[in-house]
């Protein structure tokens, strides 16, 4: 566990480092650095929908790619804020596989692979607001 990366719901750590998720789950950062920033964020998502909320706002909505084995980056372009420290969360809202009722329909559980931040930005050990 990292303490700069807290993960609320379900939770499944790989030795790998990642972490594969299934239910709603949220993941949430705080980062610092001042201006705009763009946040990477490495999924295997499986079709999962995400909300990205920036200081408890929603920044951006995100459908990933249906396909299980497809790994992707997912970059967001933060703008500047007046406070220099910036709480993220990515709320995955999609249904677990374990109450989907259409076969065809299903989506796959998440694995987060890594978050990375553009130069001058860190991520820093804040417990985020709930």
């Amino acid at each position: 566990d990292d303490p700069r990366l807290r993960i609320a719901g379900d939770r499944c750590v790989r030795g790998d480092g990642s972490c594969t998720f299934d239910f709603q789950t949220s993941l949430e950062l705080c980062l610092t650095g001042s201006g705009e920033c763009t946040l990477s964020i490495d999924l295997t998502a499986g079709g999962n929908g995400f909300d990205l909320l920036v200081d408890g706002q929603l920044h951006s909505m995100l459908e990933t790619h249906r396909q299980w084995r497809r790994r992707r980056t997912y970059s967001f372009v933060l703008p500047p804020l007046p406070s220099d420290t910036r709480c993220i969360s990515l709320v995955k809202r999609t249904e677990p596989v374990a109450v989907q009722l259409l076969p065809y329909c299903r989506v796959r559980a998440a694995t987060l692979h890594g978050v990375d931040l553009s130069e001058g930005h860190a991520l820093v050990d804040h417990t985020p607001p709930r």
